[in-house]
């Protein structure tokens, strides 16, 4: 073709993901990982929003930072996901995801929990140590919230990589991607919604 024709090589192509690696097409498989991810994805929050504030203060900035935290890491997640988009095993990278999810979540737990148990690491980064309190509240909140983010972002990255491969997934036709994606979406929605 001339200049300005579109070839069938250089037409943007969507293509839903096929393999479904262990699971045969079972939908209904998704449809729990997607629930359990979604609702284990507010339990999270939540529940790091009650452990921060022993890290950050007040519960205002300590539910502020966590909202910032999983929003930049369930957006981080699907930047991640762009680049992983033509990996074929995605049943078993979701597996890995959800395991991974879980693992970093407990460490940084233990890490939290290390820190607000160790007198000098305390000194250092918690809200109550008094050498925190003492200095300007800009510098504190920089001190505290780097240390919060640096615990909270891996799990969260992960969390954000979930929905974009358990959709991919769940989707089964291009002809019904816009009702499948929806539908993916709802059932992320309610489990957070549970959680």
């Amino acid at each position: 073709g001339g200049a300005g024709t579109v070839t069938e090589k250089s037409k943007p192509r969507l293509q839903v993901q096929s393999d479904r690696t262990g699971i045969h097409g079972d939908r209904r498989i998704i449809a729990v990982v997607l629930f359990g991810s979604g609702m284990a994805t507010m339990a999270y929050e939540m529940f790091w929003i009650r452990i921060l504030k022993y890290v950050v203060g007040n519960s205002t900035y300590a539910m502020s930072l966590v909202v910032t935290v999983f929003l930049i890491g369930l957006g981080g997640g699907g930047l991640i996901h762009h680049w992983l988009r033509e990996e074929r095993k995605t049943a078993e990278l979701l597996a890995w995801t959800q395991l991974g999810t879980a693992l970093l979540s407990l460490l940084a737990l233990a890490s939290v929990n290390w820190v607000l148990s160790d007198v000098e690491l305390s000194r250092r980064f918690s809200i109550l140590a008094p050498q925190i309190q003492l200095m300007p509240w800009w510098k504190s909140l920089v001190i505290t919230s780097s240390f919060s983010t640096a615990v909270l972002l891996p799990p969260a990255l992960l969390m954000g990589l979930t929905f974009p491969l358990g959709s991919g997934l769940y989707v089964e036709r291009l002809q019904t991607l816009g009702t499948d994606l929806g539908k993916a979406y709802l059932i992320a929605n309610a489990g957070s919604i549970v959680g």
